[in-house]
């Protein structure tokens, strides 16, 4: 006996329509497809390091054999030549598997060095960073604080005797802030038809402070001898006062006055000995006449507070021509004027010297 469960049909399957098949198999493919592109889109973006420092980044398009095309939101497609490319670099935010927007993808950054052009034979060096340049690597100096210079010529000299005989002279001036130190020296020997006619050496020293802009104080002092005016040994030291009268930029123009006090003890070879008590009243100026011509000099007077009828007086010029940096032509005239001279010594001494100087 045949069951009935056996004699029962199944159920027909219902068929499903054919346009809906091919609806989900186009769907899954164009998932596949996106996802694909999407993966290989992020293990593209790269960052290339160029041989002549530079770096661009952006999404990679397409490499050939000799060029590699990649597009950058602010620069859109570029081409990069394959000998050109360092080195490559990928994205931090691409390696760890995160997506970064488009808009965020920096752009050309250019390294402070010229392009170099690459050498096929040559194997690719690492990329280092720019080197400093030479400002930066050697160090920034201070200010020169210190000048010195030294002149050697010939002078010519009518005063008691006529006479030509050579000198050395020498300056050296330091200046930190307030302060400025100013060194004197001079030396000068010779003799005039087998006569001594001039044995003579000096040098002084002056302290100066400034106490404002305009304003400063000093202190001076000062020793030598002058076998011609028969002066064995003399010392001089005395304070002081100053004030900036004109500093102009426009006419390149400075004038000072100072105003002090003076003590000079003198020893002279007639056995007698002079100490005076005196004023000090000066002006120095320095004149820029041309881009390199410069006059400057100074007069001092010196009256004596005991009897206002005795003075000294002192007068210099200088005149300088630079040949160069460091060598200079100077002319200098320098009168002095005694009241109270050693006796056979006439008052008035008048020196004219011609040097070159040299300036360190």
């Amino acid at each position: 006996m045949i069951s009935r469960r056996l004699l029962q049909r199944p159920p027909p399957m219902r068929s499903r329509p054919a346009h809906s098949l091919l609806l989900r198999r186009a769907l899954h493919g164009w998932v596949l497809i996106w996802l694909l592109s999407l993966t290989s889109g992020w293990s593209q973006t790269l960052i290339l390091h160029l041989r002549n420092g530079d770096r661009l980044s952006g999404l990679v398009l397409s490499e050939d054999a000799g060029q590699l095309t990649l597009t950058n939101p602010a620069l859109g497609k570029v081409v990069v030549p394959i000998s050109q490319i360092e080195r490559r670099e990928k994205l931090p935010a691409y390696e760890s598997g995160k997506p970064v927007e488009r808009a965020s993808v920096p752009t050309v950054e250019t390294a402070p060095k010229p392009a170099i052009k690459p050498d096929s034979k040559s194997p690719a060096a690492p990329h280092t960073t720019a080197p400093k340049t030479l400002a930066e690597s050697v160090p920034a100096k201070g200010p020169k604080r210190w000048s010195a210079e030294a002149q050697v010529g010939m002078n010519l000299r009518y005063s008691a005797k006529e006479q030509q005989d050579y000198y050395v002279t020498g300056q050296a001036t330091y200046g930190w802030d307030r302060l400025r130190q100013i060194l004197d020296y001079s030396f000068a020997y010779g003799k005039t038809e087998g006569i001594l006619s001039a044995n003579r050496m000096t040098g002084s020293s002056k302290t100066e402070w400034n106490t404002s802009k305009k304003w400063y104080v000093y202190n001076l002092a000062g020793a030598g001898y002058d076998e011609i005016r028969r002066i064995d040994v003399q010392y001089e030291i005395g304070p002081g006062m100053g004030y900036e009268l004109i500093n102009s930029t426009n006419y390149n123009f400075v004038l000072k006055s100072e105003l002090g006090m003076s003590f000079q003890d003198q020893y002279r070879s007639d056995r007698t000995r002079l100490s005076t008590y005196s004023a000090r009243i000066a002006a120095t100026f320095a004149w820029k006449v041309r881009d390199k011509m410069t006059i400057d000099g100074r007069v001092e007077y010196f009256p004596n507070v005991e009897s206002l009828e005795d003075y000294r007086i002192r007068a210099e010029t200088n005149l300088r021509y630079p040949l160069s940096k460091h060598l200079s032509l100077n002319l200098t005239v320098i009168d002095l004027y005694d009241t109270m001279p050693a006796s056979g010594v006439t008052p008035n001494d008048l020196q004219i010297r011609s040097a070159v100087g040299l300036k360190f």
